[in-house]
């Protein structure tokens, strides 16, 4: 549910806030990431969401795995990837100076969550840390299920450009 309300932000300002100031910030984007920013300044909020569904659908499948199968890591490993996240919207609205959509959510549900959750599982004993540090990789594999679902978005929902 956190991902959920985290990336409602993002689905519900994206297009709009890219539209609004991606021209008053371009030129301080470094060139290494110059490409990845025009594209997705261009992405609709169908796309997106279409992108946010297929990311949806791999963590469930992480969620039921860790919750019916035991096994943590793929779950542990995403949800890492989630709290860098948030580091990520704090970083990129200070560079910016400017508000970012998914920073709120990011600071005032992810992280929260995040923070309660590696605690729980730890105090728990559900899991521990050699099992946090080992997930690492398995989060890693958000990243083209990410790339698939904005490719997927992109050829389903073309724009007219």
């Amino acid at each position: 549910m956190v991902f959920l309300i985290h990336d409602f932000e993002e689905i519900i300002y994206m297009e709009t806030w890219f539209a609004r100031h991606y021209h008053k910030f371009r030129h301080k984007i470094p060139s290494p990431f110059l490409k990845i920013t025009d594209q997705a300044s261009k992405v609709t909020t169908q796309q997106f969401a279409l992108a946010v569904l297929v990311e949806l659908l791999f963590l469930v499948i992480a969620t039921l795995i860790a919750s019916e199968g035991m096994d943590y890591l793929l779950f542990l490993g995403v949800n890492i990837i989630m709290l860098l996240h948030v580091f990520m919207h704090i970083g990129q609205s200070i560079y910016l100076r400017r508000f970012v959509p998914g920073v709120l959510t990011a600071i005032f549900f992810i992280l929260p969550y995040s923070l309660y959750l590696f605690y729980r599982l730890l105090v728990e004993k559900v899991v521990s840390w050699s099992d946090i540090v080992i997930s690492i990789p398995f989060g890693f594999l958000l990243v083209p299920i990410v790339l698939f679902g904005h490719y997927l978005a992109g050829k389903l929902l073309k724009t007219n450009d």
